[in-house]
């Protein structure tokens, strides 16, 4: 499906494909029923609906496996399900690619409240019929309803306030979600004209405005999760998460000795994980993570101001993943390579508007974003119904050889990181099984590097 490719990079099939010998040892299909297992699920209902919600249908014999994907740049969830139908559902229901499809699942002895996604069919792909004619096997491409609303709904607005009540009168008044939407206030007042806009188009427009009140970066994002719509930034949820994790049972380990017996096991166990990104020097450096420029240009005046963010200076302000972390690079290493400006752009304004400080935003922005794209690590783990995407893990890697650690823990990259992606996979068979591939951010390291 087009729109998820261009959200999800596909690395998290991969993953999961080669962590599938790694399950086939976990999980132990002959176990007692009453034994809860790492990866086993409480699939509660998949209920296929009409477009007007008088006619139900329960998929649970049908469906043969469920993929839901949450990611902080995008907008909206998206699903994929697998179904096997031998009784001619497609044709006597029938499903014409309009229909609402409501998921329930929890993960057996977790305290809180049931996963539940709503979603609205957007596409059926992928059909063949077996060879005796009378087994049809398709995919349900379903997407949140909002989206559906969205393809149709044009916004002409003259904003004039905070450009997070903006978002919400959007989601509300146009959108019509039913869902919470929880939104950051932002910086000044926003006073602008939306043209002829999509209602998610206008939202992503208002986003890159945005000026956070309490954090340097305003790296904001509007995305969905289990808990609603969200308008807020990277920081934020890094700062609050760091928090938050410190009583949390989110910590995550990489155990080999889980291969040598069932009974080494455990939920919080790691399958298999991929250390995408750690560090990349010159990309930071010439994209100016560590100093760069952006000027002001009056359409009025004429005058020119110039903004300018050094990394030896502003990195102090952003908000990190613990106590305990620093940046990716030494003090000595940024004050040599940090002295020149690399990257400088220039913004037109115009002293007769109200200003929102763009240029001082767009100077931090750069520094910041390129200080969480220096750590990015993907893992598969055992399903965890609580976990979406903005929440903050505990991970702990291996060292490898280091005859300075007898922890075997790796110090650097170790600790604290947030949920950016997360793809749900259940298999729903006599036992049903569930694993997640997670993408995981952070932008330092977890022991202070002088």
């Amino acid at each position: 499906m087009s729109f998820i490719s261009d959200v999800f990079s596909g690395v998290e099939k991969i993953l999961a494909g080669a962590a599938l010998s790694l399950l086939d040892e976990a999980l132990n299909p002959k176990a007692p029923e009453n034994l809860v297992q790492p990866g086993d699920i409480e699939l509660i209902d998949i209920i296929l609906m009409s477009e007007n919600r008088d006619r139900q249908y329960s998929l649970m014999k049908q469906c043969t496996g469920i993929d839901i994907y949450e990611s902080i740049m995008s907008p909206t969830i998206f699903c994929e399900l697998k179904i096997a139908d031998s009784i001619g559902l497609l044709q006597s229901f029938p499903i014409l690619a309009e229909e609402y499809v409501r998921i329930q699942f929890k993960t057996p002895k977790n305290k809180g409240e049931p996963a539940s996604y709503l979603f609205r069919i957007n596409q059926i792909k992928d059909k063949t019929v077996n060879d005796s004619n009378k087994l049809i096997t398709y995919t349900l491409q379903l997407v949140s309803a909002e989206l559906i609303r969205n393809s149709s709904r044009l916004v002409t607005k003259k904003c004039d306030d905070n450009i997070g009540t903006i978002i919400k009168q959007i989601m509300k008044e146009e959108l019509m979600t039913e869902k919470p939407v929880n939104v950051d206030i932002t910086s000044g007042i926003e006073t602008v004209l939306i043209t002829r806009m999509q209602p998610l188009k206008a939202i992503d427009f208002l986003r890159q405005r945005a000026v956070s009140i309490d954090y340097q970066s305003s790296s904001f994002c509007f995305f969905e999760n289990r808990k609603g719509f969200n308008f807020t930034s990277i920081e934020r949820m890094i700062d609050e998460g760091s928090k938050y994790v410190k009583d949390s049972d989110k910590v995550f380990f990489f155990d080999t000795s889980r291969k040598d017996s069932i009974e080494n096991v455990t939920m919080r166990n790691i399958i298999a994980y991929n250390q995408l990104q750690f560090t990349d020097t010159i990309s930071q450096v010439s994209s100016g993570g560590l100093n760069n420029q952006v000027q002001s240009f009056d359409l009025i005046t004429g005058n020119l101001k110039r903004v300018t963010y050094t990394d030896n200076i502003g990195a102090d302000k952003f908000k990190q993943s613990s106590s305990t972390s620093s940046g990716n690079k030494t003090t000595s290493f940024t004050r040599q390579h940090g002295e020149s400006t690399t990257v400088t752009r220039i913004v037109p304004i115009r002293t007769d508007k109200p200003q929102l400080q763009i240029p001082e935003k767009l100077s931090k922005l750069q520094g910041y974003a390129q200080k969480i794209s220096q750590n990015i690590v993907q893992i598969h783990i055992y399903g965890d119904s609580d976990i979406t995407v903005g929440d903050m893990i505990q991970c702990s890697f291996p060292a490898g050889v280091d005859s300075k650690d007898t922890t075997g823990v790796s110090r650097l990259d170790s600790g604290n990181y947030l949920v950016a992606k997360v793809r749900h996979m259940i298999l729903n068979g006599d036992r049903p099984q569930y694993t997640m591939a997670l993408e995981l951010i952070k932008g330092d390291l977890q022991e202070v590097v002088e």
